[in-house]
């Protein structure tokens, strides 16, 4: 534990990092961003809990170490701060909700991306029982619609499609759809997948038609919707399996080029990895 005049120089230098930061997150300097984060956290954990080192200001800077590990493809120190979210200490109802919401995130979206599906379903049984009415009242909007975004990716991703509409159905009826314009118009393609997956074709055909109308009305489709909604629309049509196959590689074709385009490639790999899915599926249609 750091001494008083310790202490005082490293609340300093924790200013000085979270200032720089800062700066460098606004500028988009992801890299950057990362070391102020690096340095920052490595000073907090010198610190003990404080004006400086409070519960919501650690919290805010793990939280951002975490998510900068997502963007960055970076993971040495990933659980090691996971933990430390984990264990923070947190005393008022609004504080456990934020901690709550903010470490099964994060955890929930880690678990999707290291495959590991038994860790993935028990930290959504987790989050499901845990967070009660009561709990409910104290956390915030925002976090809750990118947790069900995750948890929704999770069940696609290991292809448990009736858990995925269940979470699909929890996200239209329990959150405020406007919150995220982009998750809720991807959460009507991700209804689309699951009943297309689990070979629903007279409710995909009638549910494409209300998802088309439903996205030109909000004046927004964009081309990775375009592309998911025509894909849906010519499998329908398909009569075999090789034009079904024809259709899943035009898919694969089309998402293959969206990735050389910047702003469309953190579109496609924002929430769900469709490339992943279609190349997916292309080698299980293969085998039937």
């Amino acid at each position: 534990m750091a001494s008083p005049d310790q202490a005082l120089s490293l609340s300093a230098k924790a200013h000085y990092h979270n200032t720089v930061f800062m700066l460098h997150y606004w500028l988009d300097h992801s890299e950057a961003a990362m070391a102020q984060l690096e340095a920052l956290l490595g000073i907090m954990e010198q610190l003990p809990f404080g004006n400086v080192k409070s519960a919501a200001t650690y919290m805010a800077v793990l939280v951002n170490y975490l998510t900068f590990c997502f963007q960055l493809d970076r993971f040495a120190q990933f659980d090691h701060y996971l933990q430390c979210l984990r264990t923070l200490p947190a005393n008022t109802p609004t504080t456990i909700a934020m901690k709550f919401e903010r470490y099964y995130g994060m955890a929930i979206r880690y678990a999707d991306y290291t495959h590991n599906k038994t860790q993935g379903e028990i930290l959504i049984r987790e989050y499901s029982e845990q967070g009660g009415q009561a709990q409910q009242a104290h956390l915030n909007a925002r976090r809750r619609v990118t947790t069900y975004g995750s948890i929704v990716a999770f069940w696609l991703k290991t292809r448990q499609f009736d858990q995925a509409l269940d979470w699909i159905q929890r996200y239209q009826t329990e959150l405020d759809n406007n919150l995220s314009p982009d998750l809720t118009a991807f959460m009507k393609i991700y209804y689309l997948l699951c009943h297309y997956e689990l070979g629903n074709s007279e409710h995909l055909a009638y549910a494409l038609r209300n998802t088309q109308n439903q996205l030109k009305s909000q004046d927004r489709l964009y081309e990775l919707e375009q592309i998911m909604l025509h894909f849906f629309r010519q499998t329908l049509k398909a009569a075999n399996r090789h034009e079904h196959i024809a259709c899943l590689l035009q898919l694969q074709q089309q998402i293959g080029d969206l990735q050389g385009e910047p702003l469309q490639k953190h579109v496609l790999n924002a929430y769900f990895d469709f490339g992943a899915w279609v190349s997916q599926k292309i080698a299980l249609t293969a085998l039937r």
